[in-house]
């Protein structure tokens, strides 16, 4: 079995409709589960109308389901490395804000991006500048999660700035419980190994940011970042594009993910975030895994 509950993230593009919320979330009680991610786009509904939070709790609980884990609007100006100085303090209160609703429903994990290196106008950013704006940003963050009893997860993208070795420099700044690692098992399929294109995802980043040194391979990313998961994003790919295919439509090897994120020490959720076929199919896939694998 899983030793920490399956989430489901159910797509932006039905968070806006109560009634479609609505189906899904009782499609997902029919099959027996139990958790649903409180996702970027349902903070941002909660934000736009705060009569949203009494809605959803009131659907959540006619469903019989409850939020476990969270995740935080993203983007240049709302990550950790946002390089603005002028819209950095509201960067700061907006993930204050994302932290206070999520505490709303008692979640205690939260995803913020670190950010990438695209930034508008095509301004660069040293590694070890955005290094440094992640850690200004936590060390403001960080007391607001520790006063909500939330675990602030910074997660692996395909970025010369969020490699396993940005992220591990980062939480060593950190020795706090409130800071752990969202291991995003797509994202880290892009990075594992060369898969002979310069169309992967993480090659064409790395190149478009001026980068000059050898792509940055992480074939032990998993093993690296294991003391520190605290949640993680379940999706599959073809190990070229960030496809957030349901498991098993994709290359990553699942056999070896599953037994070690479900060993992982301080693991507080599984999460599906894969683009659904359909609630009963995701369902099943992520199910299976669990029997086969654990």
């Amino acid at each position: 079995m899983f030793k920490a509950p399956l989430t489901y993230y159910i797509s932006s593009t039905t968070h806006w409709d109560p009634k479609v919320r609505s189906i899904l979330m009782n499609e997902f009680a029919a099959r027996g589960e139990k958790h649903l991610v409180f996702s970027d786009g349902l903070i941002m509904l909660c934000m736009r109308d705060f009569s949203q939070v009494k809605m959803l709790r009131e659907e959540m609980d006619a469903a019989g389901l409850t939020f476990v884990d969270s995740h935080a609007p993203f983007g240049p100006p709302n990550d950790l490395n946002c390089p603005f100085e002028e819209i950095r303090s509201r960067m700061i209160a907006y993930n204050v804000l994302c932290m206070e609703f999520a505490a709303e429903f008692g979640v205690k994990t939260i995803t913020i991006h670190a950010g990438n290196n695209h930034f508008p106008g095509g301004i660069e950013v040293p590694v070890s500048k955005h290094v440094d704006y992640m850690k200004d940003s936590l060390d403001r963050l960080l007391p607001h999660a520790e006063r909500l009893g939330m675990t602030i997860c910074i997660e692996n993208i395909w970025f010369t700035c969020n490699t396993g070795e940005c992220l591990l420099k980062v939480k060593e700044a950190f020795p706090t419980d409130a800071l752990g690692f969202c291991y995003d098992v797509g994202h880290a399929n892009l990075t594992l190994k060369d898969r002979g294109t310069d169309e992967n995802a993480a090659v064409k980043a790395w190149r478009t940011v001026g980068n000059t040194g050898p792509e940055v391979w992480q074939p032990d990313l998993l093993k690296d970042m294991l003391p520190h998961i605290v949640n993680c994003h379940i999706h599959d790919n073809n190990g070229i594009r960030d496809e957030h295919l349901p498991p098993g439509l994709g290359n990553v090897d699942w056999s070896y993910v599953i037994p070690m994120l479900n060993n992982a020490p301080r693991l507080q959720c599984l999460q599906s975030e894969a683009f659904m076929t359909s609630v009963g199919d995701i369902c099943t896939r992520l199910r299976d895994l669990e029997k086969k694998y654990t």
